[in-house]
């Protein structure tokens, strides 16, 4: 289990890539506050550790027409309002399920 709580940890000490003209980029605070948050550098952008291990199958939302998005099969890399994001992302009812017994 230690290796995939470990998976997409950056060094403390990697440079992250800006993402804009604003100069924003990847706070490795962030992975602290929300363990399950994780950078890919090859990728450069951001997902749902557990959400991209099990993501959800029966899909989203009212009559689960809806696919997963942001943090889960699409990265993240708009830091503006990233803290939104992840509260929101943190009660999504599959997020609570996957993490419940973690």
């Amino acid at each position: 289990i230690d290796i995939l709580k470990n998976m997409l940890v950056p060094d403390p000490n990697y440079t992250f890539l800006k993402s804009d003209q604003r100069n924003l980029r990847f706070q490795i605070n962030w992975t602290y506050e929300f363990c399950w948050f994780r950078y890919s550098k090859i990728q450069d952008g951001a997902f749902c550790l557990m959400c991209i291990i099990f993501p959800p199958s029966d899909g989203l939302g009212k009559g689960g027409h809806q696919s997963p998005g942001k943090f889960v099969i699409e990265k993240y890399n708009n830091w503006k309002k990233v803290k939104d994001l992840l509260k929101d992302h943190q009660n999504n009812h599959y997020h609570k399920f996957l993490t419940k017994n973690k």
